[in-house]
């Protein structure tokens, strides 16, 4: 008798479960947000590209320098 206290899902929540099913199918082929923005990315503009002498301008000095280019 137990197995009768078990109610069967309805259509609502079939639908659901086979949609969140197929969301999680197709998350698992995308990049994660965490990989992309990782906590060791810095930016060029903010660092400075390597083997550019202006990296360590200020603003004002970068606009200044483009300018003159």
């Amino acid at each position: 008798m137990d197995n009768k206290s078990k109610k069967r899902p309805g259509g609502a929540e079939k639908h659901r479960k086979k949609k969140l099913k197929s969301l999680e199918v197709e998350a698992a082929r995308c990049a994660k947000l965490t990989d992309l923005f990782g906590a060791g990315f810095t930016s060029p503009a903010a660092a400075g590209a390597p083997g550019d002498e202006r990296g360590g301008l200020d603003h004002d000095e970068r606009v200044e320098a483009h300018m003159t280019l």
